[in-house]
């Protein structure tokens, strides 16, 4: 069970993050795709610990962090990584990013670039889906996957072991 300290207070809602380690601040940022958390580092969160303090968090809409209900732009994650760092981190802060996340790291080291000491992107991708104003099917899509019924059934067949 997870700690109330362990949460911060995001624009988007609390967002899940803890920290291990102690050092200079080192944040890992997950990848967006369905089932996608923070567990996405778990193997490095260890290692990385012994020099750095390291916080992991889940993206608001993913894993234990809140789930509103609105439309997920690069704005609204950018927004959730500044107040995380912000927040929790009293120097600039290494950040890791991974896939579609890099476009948010790398937003966030150009608007807030007093919060990144350094950046590090693996496997970036662009998504443009994220940029853009959403289509009213686009909308439509996303209020239907974020009904509870249709978006936790949808989100439990993708993590299940036959479908990973």
């Amino acid at each position: 069970m997870s700690l109330r300290n362990d949460f911060i207070r995001a624009a988007t809602g609390l967002v899940y993050a803890p920290a291990h380690g102690l050092g200079a601040p080192l944040v890992l940022v997950h990848g967006i795709y369905p089932g996608a958390r923070r567990d996405e580092f778990h193997r490095n969160v260890r290692p990385l610990a012994n020099h750095f303090r390291v916080i992991a968090p889940d993206l608001p809409g993913f894993g234990e962090s809140d789930a509103p209900r609105m439309t997920y732009t690069s704005q609204v994650y950018h927004h959730a990584l500044r107040d995380l760092i912000a927040t929790t981190c009293e120097e600039p802060a290494i950040v890791v990013a991974s896939g579609v996340s890099c476009a948010f790291a790398v937003r966030l080291a150009v608007y807030d670039d007093a919060l990144v000491r350094r950046l590090v992107l693996i496997c970036p991708v662009d998504d443009q889906g994220l940029h853009h104003e959403p289509s009213l099917s686009e909308r439509a899509s996303q209020f239907l996957h974020g009904t509870l019924r249709l978006g936790a059934g949808l989100y439990e067949s993708v993590i299940e072991k036959p479908a990973l």
